[in-house]
């Protein structure tokens, strides 16, 4: 498997997403039990949140071409925008 940051970012934010779930169910925090150390803890919190944001920034975007709208994808602002052109 290819890791470049868009792998990366969706990794980070999956396991996010299990730990909550897991902390969620039945109170147990999959990151503390794996990490142990503190300062080691709180990097990785870091790490998933920033994801987060990244991947959520991602959800707006074309997913071929990484602009905001194109042609291609069809999205609601290029079909604004040819809407009030004619």
């Amino acid at each position: 498997m290819y890791l470049n940051m868009k792998n990366l970012v969706g990794i980070l934010s999956a396991l996010g997403a299990i730990n909550w779930i897991l902390f969620g169910l039945f109170d147990w925090n999959l990151f503390e039990e794996v990490f142990r150390i503190k300062l080691l803890i709180t990097i990785v919190y870091l790490l998933v949140g920033l994801s987060g944001i990244i991947f959520l920034g991602k959800i707006f975007k074309c997913n071929d071409c990484d602009k905001k709208s194109c042609k291609k994808c069809d999205t609601p602002e290029v079909i604004k925008d040819s809407i009030s052109e004619n």
